[in-house]
């Protein structure tokens, strides 16, 4: 069972950021470069003219890495050393860690933190809403305000908030997508996304300003994408996060549990 769960939050994972890339491109064209390398053993997302942050994190994900198993050489891992393209390199869990570790360590990367991935039966949904916050859904007209209190949240700024701000209001028109805004005192105060495919949910991505923080907002906007997700037939709902951090606290005060782990790889 928990193998089904890695493959199937592994596979949304990767299928709603591609709807997101198609949607947003249908809009603005190619200016950011997307590009997406399949391969047998990692799907990496590439955006080769996002703008650069010097302090910040790589947009750049290699998706469930494995090392090749018939060479010591792998042409994706070539092809992100001799172009000098920073990645993060995610590797789920598995009995390939081992050796996956050995050929990254051997490209020069090291592991840098790990995600922690939840799940939740939606027949299992008990967390009431009646004394929350106000969560609305969004309707397409709505996105652009989305996008701003997303991409502000985050603390984007200059260049990359712009970039962060066009990839959100209109990649999320992509289909499965449904996005929510939490509300204080009639005035938008934290945003948050969900994406679902077939029997599966994806709650994933969501920030609030930072003079609304501690109000309850993400509890709340977990809260009603799970819901909603159970509305619309989902069965399964997954959600990751950064290892310690409050929206991992979040997730557990809804009721999601670990199931498993990925370990994020930068070359150092």
């Amino acid at each position: 069972m928990v193998q089904f769960l890695i493959d199937a939050c592994q596979r949304i994972l990767i299928e709603a950021l591609y709807a997101r890339v198609q949607a947003a491109e249908q809009a603005i064209g190619s200016q950011y470069g997307f590009e997406f390398v399949w391969t047998e053993h990692a799907t990496a997302f590439l955006a080769h003219r996002w703008p650069r942050v010097r302090h910040g994190l790589p947009v750049h994900r290699v998706f469930h890495y494995r090392a090749p198993a018939s060479t010591l050489n792998d042409s994706l891992l070539d092809r992100l050393s001799d172009e000098g393209i920073d990645a993060i390199i995610e590797v789920a869990s598995g009995l390939h860690e081992e050796a996956t570790a050995k050929q990254l360590i051997r490209y020069g990367y090291r592991p840098v933190w790990r995600i922690p991935w939840y799940h939740l039966s939606t027949s299992d949904l008990v967390i009431p809403r009646a004394h929350l916050p106000r969560v609305e859904e969004v309707m397409p007209v709505r996105l652009n305000e989305f996008a701003r209190v997303l991409s502000t949240a985050y603390g984007y700024e200059g260049l990359e908030r712009k970039a962060w701000h066009a990839f959100s209001q209109y990649g999320y028109r992509a289909p499965g997508f449904t996005c929510f805004l939490a509300q204080i005192e009639e005035q938008s105060a934290a945003a948050g996304v969900e994406y679902l495919s077939q029997q599966f949910a994806l709650v994933d991505g969501a920030a609030t300003l930072q003079s609304y923080r501690g109000l309850g907002l993400q509890k709340a906007l977990l809260a009603e994408r799970l819901w909603h997700a159970r509305r619309k037939g989902a069965k399964d709902a997954f959600s990751r996060t950064g290892m310690g951090s409050i929206s991992q606290a979040n997730l557990e005060k809804v009721g999601m549990k670990i199931f498993t782990e990925s370990t994020a790889w930068r070359r150092v």
